[in-house]
């Protein structure tokens, strides 16, 4: 979980998914955080990975990934700490790995698309249109056109560890 100052939600988030049964390791790339973030992290018993100098949003996710591969995880997520994700939705996607390589979460449904959330009718219309392009563009009568997109920005995601090690790699070797 890449974070840059976000000690008002870091322990929620941090424990939110400590709490989940299929959750065994909790790493944060901190942004070079300048408030509390790191101390808390570390205090609610996550793996912090400090970096000397801000690097962006990316280089936190692939860092991360890099992490949490050095682990015994057969599973790996990715997630947000500013509390934009749950922890219990992990249930609901990781059965989809039986099937996929990566499963993507969404923000986009009825109950957190209601008045109050991040969601502006803008950013909800928006991502409907891009999602929907990005359908056609993988619409295959192999598989019947089942893709399926509906938050295409979301970075809540869960990688099957061994399809993660191939897609590192190829980063790695710049095969791409």
């Amino acid at each position: 979980m890449p974070t840059f100052n976000e000690e008002s939600t870091i322990k929620q988030v941090v424990e939110d998914f400590q709490r989940q049964n299929s959750v065994e390791h909790v790493v944060v790339i901190d942004n070079k955080s300048t408030d509390d973030t790191v101390k808390i992290a570390k205090e609610c018993g996550a793996k912090v990975i400090e970096k000397i100098e801000n690097k962006g949003y990316s280089h936190s996710l692939v860092l991360g990934l890099k992490e949490a591969l050095k682990t015994d995880a057969n599973i790996i997520a990715i997630t947000e700490s500013d509390g934009t994700f749950n922890g219990y939705d992990l249930e609901k996607m990781v059965p989809y790995l039986h099937n996929c390589d990566m499963v993507i979460g969404s923000r986009q449904n009825q109950v957190i698309s209601e008045k109050g959330n991040q969601n502006n009718t803008m950013h909800t219309w928006g991502n409907y249109i891009i999602a929907s392009f990005l359908q056609l563009k993988f619409f295959n009568f192999k598989h019947r056109g089942l893709v399926h997109f509906n938050d295409a920005a979301c970075i809540y995601r869960c990688f099957r560890r061994d399809a993660l090690e191939k897609v590192v790699k190829m980063y790695e070797n710049e095969n791409f």
